[in-house]
């Protein structure tokens, strides 16, 4: 790398682990102040695992913001294929190690501060019995009785605590990639490239295009000129063909349908946006669904959620694809 990339990294990083930071340190904040306000053991795991929730889900939002910058810094160094979506991968994976996940296989915890995990970190400053946040160095530890590991009844917050940070930050990196895989692939095709559907499928889990088999050669998709150019097109079109089985099954829950029979018969909507959300999103939007009508947009913004943008920018892209559509 020349110099002037090395400066550039060093300051991505320096973005991306201060995000990283501020997420693990603000929620560990927060808890420390709810846990003074609980008065039982049953409070104090709800106001934990609230703020374990809220760090898991900002973290996971600055992972989405940040690795296009890191795919964008692969090219500006030279990395290409494989080894520019390793460099990626492994670069972000670094950082979230060091803040959030830990490393693969954690030692056991009351070492000196050197050795501590993220999560070790996170429930030393929570659990602190100080009358004020402090930020802990060597203090010994001591885990309060509740949540302590317990075989009567089974019980081990922490070990959850650690699975699901690792376990959902793991698949919103993979998520991000494949959207930047998306935009790297669509942005740099000429005017008379055509993404065949195996490339698409791939990355975004998108039924067949319009026009096209599984077994056509690019050229035989129907695509209109140019679009092929441009990811936004390919968000659009997903949106479009999902957006009213969403209207469906927001109408059926309103209903009270159960669910599995819901799921039964609008099962892409439930694969490939329903699934993917946290579950408090999606407990809020069984919630929401019951509750009231739901709008395109308010649709639109939970089907954004799992391709880390925004439901108005997935609201203009279904409108740039649909207008591109009608017009070819």
């Amino acid at each position: 790398m020349t110099p002037d990339i090395q400066d550039a990294l060093k300051a991505l990083n320096g973005q991306f682990g201060k995000d990283l930071y501020l997420a693990k340190s603000d929620t560990c904040m927060a808890a420390f102040k709810a846990l003074k306000e609980a008065t039982t053991t049953e409070q104090e795991l709800s106001a934990l695992g609230k703020y374990v929730r809220e760090w898991i889900d900002r973290s996971a939002a600055a992972v989405r913001f940040w690795t296009p910058k890191y795919a964008a810094m692969a090219d500006a160094a030279g990395f290409a294929g494989k080894d520019k979506w390793g460099w990626v991968k492994e670069n972000v994976t670094e950082k979230l190690q060091r803040s959030c996940t830990g490393s693969a296989f954690p030692g056991s915890w009351g070492g000196p501060i050197t050795t501590w995990e993220p999560l070790e970190w996170w429930i030393r400053n929570a659990c602190n019995e100080a009358l004020t946040f402090l930020i802990l160095r060597d203090e010994p530890l001591i885990l309060p009785q509740w949540l302590r590991t317990s075989t009567k009844p089974a019980s081990d917050p922490i070990g959850y605590y650690r699975m699901i940070l690792t376990a959902e930050l793991g698949r919103e990196l993979e998520w991000a990639l494949d959207v930047a895989k998306i935009e790297a692939a669509t942005s740099s095709t000429q005017s008379n490239l055509r993404i065949s559907q195996e490339q698409i499928t791939d990355v975004t889990g998108l039924n067949a295009i319009p026009g096209m088999d599984a077994t056509a050669s690019p050229d035989d998709a129907r695509t209109p000129e140019g679009a092929a150019e441009n990811g936004d097109y390919w968000l659009g079109q997903w949106a479009d063909g999902l957006l009213q089985e969403a209207r469906h099954v927001a109408r059926l829950i309103r209903s009270n349908k159960p669910e599995d029979q819901i799921r039964s018969g609008f099962p892409r909507f439930f694969d490939e946006v329903i699934d993917k959300l946290y579950e408090e999103k999606k407990r809020r939007f069984l919630e929401d669904a019951q509750r009231r009508g739901l709008t395109s947009l308010d649709l639109l913004g939970l089907m954004a959620e799992v391709k880390g943008i925004t439901g108005r920018t997935l609201s203009d892209y279904r409108k740039k694809y649909r207008k591109t559509r009608n017009s070819s």
